[in-house]
């Protein structure tokens, strides 16, 4: 029942192209080494960042206190998200997907994960607009209903900064908050503010999210017509000269 229900309001993460998780909007056949290159260089990249950022907080003796941040959370998911889709798209490169109509289990995650990534990239900082560039460069799907996902993830963090403030957690400095903006012992009124708007901003990202992927698509059809044309044209022109002869 639950099932039928995700799917009526398109909130589930069934689709009918499985491939689309593994490939490039821009390939032109199935199979792209340079796509397989760029998925392992990116989590690679977000590997050494997660990795580095680890050592970093050891070092100042900051490991446990970092783990509060939402930056350290959106890099830990960024890592493996962007490994798994490193996996899938050698998976799709070896052509070893068993079943290349129905969306597995981790593909399902993946999506998921990636929905939320994206959206917090945006969020959190410009240090990874990698991810935004990584946006034009994927074939994944997007879907306005699916904008319920990260404000969930949201919610679930703004629930976080509230029990760790009143049960006595601190940030790095000490200060019994996450987040100045956050205070919710001191400006409970204002962090309800805050965190509520935090929210809803998700949402309207999201949907700004769906909105490039449409363009997306739209700019790939229009190159893929455009290249179609002249592919015809020169076609033509070859037909032409042969007949002449």
């Amino acid at each position: 029942m639950f099932k039928a229900v995700c799917q009526k309001l398109n909130i589930d993460f069934d689709h009918d192209a499985p491939l689309k998780f593994s490939s490039s909007q821009w390939q032109r056949s199935n199979k792209c080494l340079t796509y397989v290159i760029y998925r392992w260089l990116v989590a690679i990249f977000f590997i050494f960042s997660f990795v580095n950022s680890i050592i970093f907080s050891i070092q100042r003796n900051q490991l446990i206190v970092s783990a509060i941040y939402l930056t350290r959370w959106n890099l830990l998911f960024t890592a493996i998200t962007s490994t798994m889709g490193a996996y899938f798209a050698t998976l799709s490169y070896n052509g070893k997907f068993t079943n290349q109509n129905q969306m597995t289990y981790g593909m399902k995650i993946y999506w998921a994960l990636h929905n939320n990534i994206i959206l917090f990239a945006i969020i959190i900082s410009a240090i990874y607009w990698m991810l935004i560039f990584d946006l034009f460069i994927i074939q994944h799907p997007y879907r306005f209903s699916h904008m319920i996902y990260p404000m969930f993830c949201g919610l679930v963090y703004v629930i976080f900064t509230i029990i760790y403030t009143f049960l006595g957690g601190v940030d790095k400095y000490g200060e019994n908050y996450v987040y100045p903006i956050l205070n919710w012992k001191e400006k409970p009124i204002s962090s309800i503010i805050v965190g509520t708007v935090s929210i809803i901003c998700l949402g309207i990202m999201h949907m700004l999210i769906c909105f490039i992927h449409t363009m997306r698509n739209k700019l790939y059809e229009y190159a893929k017509s455009e290249c179609y044309c002249d592919n015809v044209e020169q076609n033509l022109k070859y037909s032409n000269v042969e007949s002449g002869n």
